[in-house]
């Protein structure tokens, strides 16, 4: 994460706000390895007015325990597990930035105007939060 952030300091410009995507990433964070100290150090590096842009798979809601299943079955497939949190728990893991509307929700959720293709439910929650 430290070589991460090293690297892009050559290319950007930290004084300045910046965006920082973790998507499709959290989930494969367990827990000893900090993943809220993983943001909290992106929100430490950047300056205020920066946002961090950042889903996480969960096994809450309708599609959960056909997610909850798939994560299981790939932990034994794969040489990193997915880490199923709960809205709660990623709320937890995003509080140093704040969280602009509509918070944490459902990533379809993000863009409500569009139809999900397959016609399937999703177990991935979104979330955009502000560095003040």
């Amino acid at each position: 994460m430290d070589t991460v952030l090293q690297q892009s300091a050559a290319l950007l410009d930290f004084s300045e706000p910046v965006a920082v995507m973790m998507v499709a990433i959290l989930h494969f964070v367990p827990e000893e390895d900090d993943p809220r100290g993983i943001v909290n150090r992106y929100a430490e590096a950047t300056a205020p007015g920066s946002y961090l842009i950042a889903s996480h798979g969960t096994a809450e809601g309708p599609a959960g325990e056909r997610v909850g299943q798939a994560a299981a079955q790939y932990e034994g497939k794969a040489n990193y597990s997915a880490h199923l949190r709960t809205k709660e728990e990623f709320a937890a893991i995003v509080a140093a930035y704040e969280l602009v509307e509509p918070g944490i929700d459902w990533t379809k959720s993000w863009r409500p105007d569009g139809a999900l293709t397959s016609g399937e439910e999703v177990a991935i929650y979104a979330a955009v939060g502000r560095k003040d």
